[in-house]
């Protein structure tokens, strides 16, 4: 039996070696029912060959032709584990144990669906978190709020665009938003360079 962890997150696989001269890869995923299993050369050297996860197992009947390092990378669930082995290593039996893959990204923590009378304040300003891929808090990072430049919108303090700073712990925290002289629903999108994208629903009532 050959073991290794993932080159994914901290998800990890095990490989069984099978008795006979199977020529092809068959295993099971213990914690996803459905998904697929991508077969793959780092260098290019074949094609992927893909094979459908269903009930928790999957099987290629044949990889003879393959020659060199076989990455194969399971994704389903929301789970994702990556292994990179050679056919010396002969793995007929594939399990994978898939962990949550993790990206960095901007999470909505309070003011969203807020409603306010044209021309007044909103009563909680918009609050976002931005975290690494590892889940950590990312400092320093600027996070730009942005309103629709016309019809219903907000301003902060008279524009309809500010950019912050988050903190220590990844937070970033808006100025005072003042609906709009227009009634009606619209987001309030949040960027940040390399941490995608989040939106805050506000409403102006008439």
């Amino acid at each position: 039996m050959a073991t290794g962890i993932s080159e994914t997150g901290s998800a990890s696989s095990r490989f069984y070696r099978q008795a006979g001269p199977e020529a092809g890869v068959f295993g099971i995923v213990t914690n996803a029912s459905t998904g697929s299993v991508v077969f793959s050369s780092p260098s290019g050297s074949f094609s992927p060959v893909t094979a459908d996860v269903t009930d928790g197992a999957f099987y290629v009947p044949n990889l003879s032709s393959i020659r060199g390092t076989i990455q194969a990378t399971f994704t389903g669930g929301g789970l994702t584990a990556t292994r990179t082995f050679t056919k010396a290593e002969s793995p007929y039996a594939l399990q994978f144990t898939g962990q949550a893959a993790r990206t960095a990204k901007i999470a909505v923590i309070s003011g969203n669906k807020q409603r306010a009378r044209v021309g007044t304040y909103f009563s909680c300003r918009l609050r976002v978190r931005v975290v690494t891929a590892a889940g950590r808090p990312a400092e320093g990072v600027e996070v730009k709020f942005a309103a629709p430049s016309t019809g219903a919108r907000a301003t902060f303090g008279g524009r309809t665009t500010v950019t912050v700073k988050t903190d220590s712990r990844g937070y970033a925290t808006s100025p005072r938003r003042k609906a709009g002289k227009t009634a009606g629903t619209y987001p309030v999108k949040v960027t940040a360079h390399g941490f995608g994208t989040a939106a805050f629903k506000l409403t102006n009532k008439a």
